[in-house]
């Protein structure tokens, strides 16, 4: 198995493969991509390219319960305690290939989960700029809502207004780490690899381009987080 840069966003591949950021790897719940073959090889990579020798792994376990909620039709608490569990499980593979890498190399991983990030500098605030942006501008909405129904499209289940709304929670809630990326101990982490591009990248991309939402996007602080498409063959 190996990795391969196939696109990236805000920088260059040069740039990239000069360590020139420090990497963080955030894991989706609901995206069976992330297995223990997969994210092996990701870890491999971001160690070898991280600008600081160090890696952040985040675990979305509390991102996920809205998932648990509107999808999959469970209960607030049965939702939060499906994604712990589901966050514990993912926690202890990543536990399992940490534990095969050189000592050196080991104390340089930590493994976060969506509390941490919530917590970190400046998300508070961030974040809230994103709800004011969501309720107020009408544009900004329809985006986040296509991006939305976009994910829910093969879907067998018909969404109501309601959930679907509730679904662009998700995309809010995680739209701080993909646009600026997120300081953890002092130190920013800005370049997070992906298998797959979606209409949230194109927003991205659209924004630091400030080709979207201009004045969104001269609200936020100067970081600006790197996207890889990295996949494995």
């Amino acid at each position: 198995m190996g990795t391969k840069i196939i696109e990236i966003i805000g920088a260059t591949e040069k740039e990239v493969k000069e360590r020139k950021f420090n990497i963080f790897i955030a894991i989706s719940l609901g995206n069976k991509w992330f297995n223990k073959e997969n994210l092996k090889e990701y870890i491999t990579w971001a160690l070898k390219y991280s600008k600081s020798e160090k890696l952040l792994i985040i675990i979305a376990d509390k991102l996920h319960v809205i998932n648990q909620e509107v999808r999959d039709g469970y209960s607030p608490k049965r939702s939060m305690n499906r994604a712990r569990k589901a966050g514990d499980k993912i926690e202890t593979i990543v536990k399992e290939i940490i534990s095969t890498l050189p000592k050196n190399k080991q104390l340089g991983i930590e493994i976060l989960r969506w509390d941490d990030v919530i917590n970190s500098p400046n998300y508070e605030s961030i974040i809230n700029l994103f709800y004011e942006e969501f309720n107020k501008n009408f544009e900004f909405k329809n985006f986040i809502l296509k991006i939305v129904k976009k994910n829910i499209e093969k879907s067998d289940k018909i969404y109501n207004e309601k959930e679907i709304e509730k679904l662009a929670q998700y995309v809010l809630n995680e739209l701080p780490i993909f646009l600026r990326g997120m300081e953890w101990k002092g130190i920013i982490y800005n370049l997070h690899p992906y298998p797959k591009f979606t209409i949230i990248n194109e927003l991205v991309k659209g924004m630091q381009n400030k080709k979207l939402f201009k004045n969104l996007y001269s609200k936020l602080d100067r970081h600006k987080s790197i996207t890889v498409k990295l996949i494995i063959f």
